[in-house]
């Protein structure tokens, strides 16, 4: 009996941690997933030619490192909201690859 508490404290002490893990992950996915689904909810909600032509931007464009790129250089402006000057690519990236801004 000794050593079936033993295990059953083993394996407890080992189980608790990875639920709490795990909701944590669970909790993190949801809130990236109800973002995204605002940001493209917001961008369909403008009509479908908009809604293609930010389609195309994100097809052209890697947003993650543009958005890391930004950040670095905020500006503020009269009204306090926050904004980057960045290029913004038009066309799809060539085979041969990315150039400037490690697109």
């Amino acid at each position: 009996m000794e050593r079936f508490t033993w295990c059953a404290a083993v394996l407890a002490i080992s189980l608790v941690p990875s639920v709490f893990t795990y909701a944590a992950g669970l909790n993190a996915g949801r809130f990236q997933g109800e973002v995204a689904s605002n940001l493209i909810t917001a961008a369909m909600k403008a009509g479908p030619s908009e809604a293609i032509a930010w389609g195309q931007l994100m097809q052209d464009n890697n947003g993650a490192s543009a958005m890391a790129v930004c950040r670095k250089n905020l500006q503020q402006d009269a009204s306090g909201r926050h904004y980057c000057m960045l290029p913004v690519w038009t066309d799809p990236i060539s085979p041969a690859g990315p150039s400037a801004l490690a697109q």
